[in-house]
């Protein structure tokens, strides 16, 4: 009975080890060259006796040929502004860096679904990924005179710029891929979308002209094609 016992704690330790959780949301960012986009970093899990929070670092870095930081915004009043300490990326330096120490050292309980704050970046071309530095990154849980690193998941962002335009302009095939629908106009036959390991999402089959409206209810990066009896067309497409 001991041993059992101590598997089924130790089950719960590694379960909660990964309870906690920082991410981007959303995870795939579509933007344009020229528009304004915003992240918001959000966080989970922080809200009981072991895992509330007194102090945070932590880092996101990314490609600032892709985007161009602006600022940030939106700070939750859990964890005002004021308490802050952040960077102002530069050209040279491609990583946002803050940190945040409750004045007291005290903890506060952070429920699930808190935005921390926004980030804002104006969009240039091409594609790069907000990345958290897990190693370097700390979130610290006071007990009396202990500090406790309180362990993290961390979930990054992927941004997309200009992604499928050029198609758009050319063929007028695949108008929108918004709100986890995707949308093709003015083609038939048989439509598969397959995710990248080409694991099949949704196929349907495609009838008279006009648009067509298929709900993919998935969001990501994915495979779409369509083939009919003069021939086959594929498109790499981004559902958001």
């Amino acid at each position: 009975m001991k041993k059992l016992f101590t598997i089924i704690a130790f089950a719960f330790m590694a379960f909660s080890a990964v309870a906690q959780k920082v991410e981007i949301v959303p995870g795939i960012i579509p933007g344009v060259t020229g528009q304004v986009i915003t992240v918001s970093v959000v966080a989970s899990e922080f809200d009981t006796e072991t895992t509330s929070l007194g102090a945070i670092e932590f880092y996101i870095d990314f490609d600032n040929s892709v985007l161009s930081y602006t600022g940030v915004t939106n700070f939750s009043p859990l964890l005002p502004v004021s308490q802050w300490f952040y960077s102002n990326p530069s050209p040279a330096l491609n990583r946002f860096a803050c940190n945040w120490a409750e004045p007291t050292l005290q903890n506060v309980n952070i429920p699930t679904g808190t935005v921390l704050f926004d980030l804002k970046f104006l969009c240039m071309d091409g594609q790069t990924v907000l990345d958290f530095d897990s190693l370097a990154s700390i979130f610290v849980h006071i007990d009396g005179v202990n500090f406790i690193t309180v362990p993290v998941d961390f979930t990054n962002g992927y941004v997309q710029i200009n992604v499928g335009l050029e198609e758009q302009k050319q063929e007028n095939y695949f108008l929108a891929t918004g709100n986890k629908m995707l949308v093709i106009r003015n083609i038939e036959g048989q439509l598969t979308v397959t995710n990248l390991m080409g694991q099949s999402i949704v196929s349907a089959v495609l009838e008279g002209s006009g648009e067509h409206y298929i709900p993919v209810n998935n969001t990501g990066i994915f495979i779409v094609r369509v083939t009919n009896k003069y021939d086959e067309t594929v498109r790499k497409v981004l559902i958001y």
